[in-house]
């Protein structure tokens, strides 16, 4: 084993909490996270040389470099509230949102929190453990991990 935290537990216990964290952020995150920063960044950039990145990351495909849909962005955008909501709680209880050590989990919300950020979406707003959380865990994770 590397230097580090283990990324991926592998207690039986910890690991069903990680796989759960994972679902979370891959069903009610990451589902939401990515077609309202797709709308809201990458949409009125895209050329032609995007699209098939566009096509990836977003279900519907419009024609690129068009003004964003402000409804899909304010309805995903919701959608994070809902589930920042959840994490909240989890984060009252626990210091990462798989346990106590640092997981995978918390680094896949690296990316679409650092995005989110981008769009002045203010994501520990009435959630002092999710700011905290974001501050003190992806905050570092984002100085640790960069080139």
């Amino acid at each position: 084993m590397g230097q580090g935290p283990e990324l991926i537990p592998t207690g039986l216990q910890a690991r069903g909490i990680f796989e759960q964290a994972i679902s979370v952020e891959t069903n009610e995150f990451y589902r939401y996270a990515s077609p309202a920063i797709v709308e809201a960044i990458f949409r009125p950039r895209c050329v032609c040389s995007s699209m098939e990145l566009l096509r990836v990351l977003v279900y519907v495909f419009r024609a690129p470099g068009v003004a964003p849909n402000a409804e899909i962005i304010k309805s995903n955008l919701k959608q994070i509230e809902i589930t920042l909501g959840v994490y909240e709680k989890i984060l009252a209880r626990q210091r990462y949102l798989a346990g106590d050590e640092y997981t995978l989990a918390d680094m896949f919300h690296i990316p679409w929190i650092h995005y989110l950020r981008n769009l002045k979406f203010d994501i520990g707003k009435g959630r002092p453990n999710v700011a905290r959380y974001v501050v003190l865990r992806i905050d570092r994770g984002l100085q640790l991990n960069s080139f």
